[in-house]
């Protein structure tokens, strides 16, 4: 540590640039191995451009494990790389996506404030860049925060309402599935349960269509719970709740 902090700052930016550029060489064919020193030494050299390249994928890879606080780290680390680059219209798409994909990832794992606190940014910049995939995520985003933290129900319908809206136009299934489990969330506290009842049987029947068992499992736990358990169906909801630990 010595000897490191003793060297000169614009030096040790081109040994690490020279490391960073050695590691992509000698992994070429296996980079994805490599993604978290890559972020390191390109950080230490201020290549914020590779910085917010390899931290993209980085966040993805942890993604695709399900190691969602990672990724949002590597996600957030992406942010602020794009962030320090010189500013132009395809720039700003690019770090809308971005801070789109930091909230849905916090969201993901129950980090509501800062969900929302990472698309705020942008929330007035989707329609200008027609980018309605990210603008169906940014609603899902809002309308759970509006429930589970403000406690304002109409106001978090209208958000899930115009996302399930958007997903629909898109044929996008992922925000379809958040936007319609989120409204079944909030009917059932609202003490909506017919309403909540159908989103839940929706996304079963879709899990059932996609047949992929751990869904079914899950979202007959839901349907127990939220949809009969709470609305007093004990009788079903405990036959459904039979299913999903038969299924898991």
């Amino acid at each position: 540590d010595v000897v490191y902090d003793s060297i000169l700052k614009k030096t040790r930016k081109r040994i690490h640039e020279s490391i960073g550029n050695a590691i992509e060489q000698l992994h070429a064919d296996k980079l994805d191995e490599q993604y978290g020193p890559l972020v390191n030494h390109f950080s230490a050299s201020e290549n914020c451009r590779k910085v917010a390249y390899y931290s993209r994928l980085a966040s993805m890879k942890a993604e695709s494990s399900l190691s969602l606080n990672d990724a949002a780290l590597f996600a957030k680390i992406w942010v602020r790389a794009l962030e320090k680059l010189p500013k132009s219209e395809m720039l700003l798409r690019e770090i809308i996506k971005a801070r789109t994909a930091l909230g849905f990832l916090e969201f993901r794992v129950s980090n509501m404030a800062e969900a929302k606190k990472s698309i705020e940014p942008i929330a007035d910049a989707f329609l200008q860049h027609n980018l309605k995939t990210e603008q169906g995520l940014a609603w899902v985003i809002l309308g759970s925060h509006k429930y589970m933290v403000e406690e304002e129900v109409v106001e978090s319908i209208r958000y899930l309402e115009r996302a399930i809206g958007i997903a629909e136009e898109t044929g996008d299934i992922i925000t379809s599935a958040y936007a319609q489990y989120m409204m079944g969330l909030v009917l059932a506290f609202n003490c909506d349960f017919e309403k909540a009842i159908h989103y839940f049987e929706v996304l079963l029947g879709l899990s059932e269509a996609m047949a992929f068992p751990w869904r079914i499992s899950v979202m007959k736990s839901n349907l127990s719970v939220y949809g009969y358990n709470y609305h007093g169906m004990v009788t079903e909801g405990h036959q459904s709740s039979r299913e999903a630990v038969h299924i898991a």
